[in-house]
């Protein structure tokens, strides 16, 4: 484990027996029982390998797909090859949580955009119309439902706390519940078992999605640990007994990602 939450959850993974294990103390063989991983995106792809697990994830392309109304704002997908027909102040970011070669951002030419090791053609990008978001709350989605959630960003600033005693409401925020009840019902689209899901508000438009990721890498913040345990339970799996069902949510890549 290697990210801000890892002593949180590892704390609420031994409070429910399970075996914690960092990855750099090199286990000699794949633990008893099942497998969950949380870790850097450095590591997600080793772990995988290593203890032969599915790790279920949003499609690269999940946040274009949704109706105007879930997003609030014109969304593409496409291939950083194609940013050569950028021709206004557009939000350029990679759209793979794992191959993040540049920095997000607003771009109005390809060539500002650049990255340490240089960028591939062919790497998926997300291209979104510039907004400002007065509010950001992260939530984990498991199976259709807020597991666990925290504020995140409020004017700019982040808004959460570690979770404690008293740093939550009791009940998950209604305009949460509402957006998610008609996200679900409403729109069509087929979502994986268990993400997290990043929900904001635009002042002059109201509630939208901001961006999905995967869980096993993405930031707690102030949201209840064991809680979340549960999420990313749900989203590793064996990758022999993986079920018919779940396979669709396993992206296939490159060994080797930059």
């Amino acid at each position: 484990m290697s990210l801000p939450a890892s002593s949180a959850l590892a704390e609420a993974a031994r409070s429910l027996k399970w075996q914690v294990l960092v990855f750099d103390q090199n286990p000699s063989s794949k633990p008893n029982g099942k497998v969950t991983f949380y870790g850097g995106t450095d590591l997600a792809l080793a772990v995988a390998s290593r203890f032969r697990l599915a790790l279920l994830e949003p499609p690269f392309d999940l946040l274009a797909k949704l109706p105007l109304e879930f997003k609030l704002r014109t969304v593409e997908y496409a291939r950083f090859g194609d940013l050569g027909r950028l021709k206004a102040p557009t939000f350029v970011k990679p759209a793979d949580a794992l191959k993040k070669s540049f920095d997000a951002g607003i771009y109005s030419n390809a060539l500002d955009i650049r990255g340490p090791k240089g960028i591939d053609a062919t790497s998926p990008v997300l291209l979104s119309e510039p907004v400002e978001w007065s509010a950001e709350y992260r939530c984990f989605i498991d199976d259709g439902e807020i597991a666990a959630w925290s504020p995140y960003i409020s004017f700019g600033r982040p808004a959460w706390k570690p979770f404690g005693k008293g740093t939550l409401a009791s009940e998950t925020p209604g305009n949460l519940k509402s957006f998610c009840k008609r996200l679900f019902s409403r729109s069509g689209i087929l979502f994986p078992p268990a993400f997290v899901m990043d929900i904001g508000l635009i002042d002059d438009r109201g509630w939208g999605v901001v961006e999905f990721n995967p869980v096993w890498c993405s930031g707690v913040l102030g949201a209840d640990p064991q809680k979340v345990l549960g999420v990313l339970q749900r989203a590793c799996h064996d990758a022999e007994s993986v079920s018919f069902g779940d396979q669709r949510w396993i992206v296939e890549r490159p060994e080797k990602v930059a």
